[in-house]
């Protein structure tokens, strides 16, 4: 059985990415609610095309990305070289 390794995308700020897609499942809801996030418009008009898609809670789609994306963000701090 051979094992797939993901292909990875580029995004508009150069960092690589995989390309494994962020599960939203529609038969889930929650009702906790914590702070808020302001989202740039280019942000806003992508959640706004998944809640379109999904019927789910704006809030529901946004914190299942943001758990979802937690193992795919790669920190760098003052001491990184950008260019590894």
């Amino acid at each position: 059985m051979r094992h797939e390794t993901p292909q990875l995308l580029k995004t508009k700020e150069d960092k690589t990415v995989s390309n494994n897609p962020i599960v939203l499942k529609s038969n889930r809801l929650s009702d906790e609610c914590i702070g808020t996030v302001r989202l740039t418009p280019e942000a806003e008009k992508v959640v706004r095309r998944l809640r379109a898609k999904t019927s789910l809670p704006i809030r529901q789609i946004v914190s299942e990305i943001i758990v979802q994306a937690e193992n795919l963000i790669d920190i760098e701090g003052p001491d990184d070289d950008a260019e590894d």
